[in-house]
């Protein structure tokens, strides 16, 4: 999504340990790897985000919590947007999908944490190994 997204940041929310490090989810600290990313909204909306979101993996299987399928909505049309695409899925036979989808009030108390700087920009950082 070149010229699209105009920033990312990796890290971890949905657990209750403080300042949780990659090695505190590893064990299991309730947290959840995730991504914050910021659109050009002329170029793109929610929707085409959700689209690549979930094309790009499996939210059909329901993973530990380190790993699961999860949004985390800012507001209401975010929200509504998600659960339509998450029917309209199932309703085309791509389903069950297991993606937590958390409301703008839910995600407003979920504290979100940078994960470490080795971790950012981790596309950029590895392009050079052969399996990506």
């Amino acid at each position: 999504m070149t010229g699209i997204v105009e920033s990312t940041k990796v890290g971890y929310c949905g657990g209750e340990t403080e300042n949780p490090t990659y090695t505190s989810v590893c064990s299991g600290d309730g947290h959840t790897e995730a991504i914050k990313l910021d659109f050009v909204k002329n170029e793109t909306n929610f929707e085409k985000i959700l689209e690549v979101f979930f094309n790009e993996h499996s939210p059909q299987w329901k993973a530990k919590a380190q790993y699961k399928s999860a949004i985390w909505c800012q507001n209401e049309a975010q929200h509504a947007v998600a659960i339509k695409m998450i029917e309209n899925l199932e309703r085309d036979g791509k389903g069950p999908i297991k993606t937590d989808v958390y409301s703008p009030s839910e995600s407003s108390v979920t504290i979100w944490y940078d994960a470490e700087e080795y971790h950012q920009d981790f596309y950029a950082k590895q392009s050079a190994r052969s399996w990506i």
